[in-house]
């Protein structure tokens, strides 16, 4: 989160903050780099809509963004709230994460405002993990309300998981989760149940993965 004074009109304030940037773990995606007018720290803009901009960013390969939802609010705890008073764009189909207009209220001259920027439809495919820290990947974001899918449309596909432990995944508040076709090793016996842990999920599934038991 940064503020900073308002010296232009209108202004708007790029306030770092996402609803993806706490998925952490050996897999780390978040988004990152929010810009306003392309900048990182803008002491103020002079457009009526200002252009905003966010990156992707993972260790891993084949994730995609496929649906984007910006808030953008005049306090921060409004923004907590996932309040977009000065605007609130719905979720919008499309992998688009470079000047996005501003679409909302009107913005005043001296004043601060806050954004952040969700993002769907995340894919982890085709990846090798071994014995990487546990669990593998670990969706655990920080703003959580109970049976609320913080985080939605979640894929998990293809991929080889050769473990120290038992855990693979582990999911918080997340909707839409699948867990696809995955070759999961380890030292003692698996089921699905241990190796893909979820807590206050909906719509997840879990199908076509093969689990074994590594050779001493």
């Amino acid at each position: 989160m940064r503020k900073i004074p308002i010296t232009s009109v209108p202004a708007i304030i790029v306030a770092l903050v996402s609803l993806l940037s706490n998925v952490l773990g050996a897999t780390d995606m978040k988004t990152a780099a929010l810009r306003c007018e392309h900048l990182p720290r803008p002491l103020g803009v002079d457009v009526p809509n200002p252009r905003l901009s966010w990156q992707l960013v993972s260790d891993q390969r084949g994730q995609k963004q496929t649906a984007w939802h910006v808030l953008v609010a005049s306090s921060r705890e409004k923004l907590d709230e996932n309040t977009g008073d000065l605007w609130d764009s719905g979720k919008v189909e499309g992998d688009q994460s470079l000047n996005v207009i501003y679409g909302g209220a009107p913005l005043q001259s001296r004043r601060q405002y806050f954004w952040k920027v969700m993002v769907w439809d995340m894919t982890i495919r085709n990846n090798k993990f071994i014995r990487c820290g546990e669990p593998v990947v670990n969706i655990s974001p920080r703003n959580t309300v109970p049976n609320n899918g913080v985080h939605q449309n979640i894929r998990i596909e293809e991929n080889e998981f050769v473990l120290r432990g038992t855990t693979a995944v582990r999911a918080k508040s997340a909707k839409g989760l699948r867990v696809v076709g995955n070759t999961i090793r380890a030292g003692e016996k698996l089921d699905a149940a241990r190796a893909v842990q979820t807590k206050e999920c909906a719509e997840v599934v879990v199908e076509g993965n093969v689990f074994q038991r590594l050779e001493e």
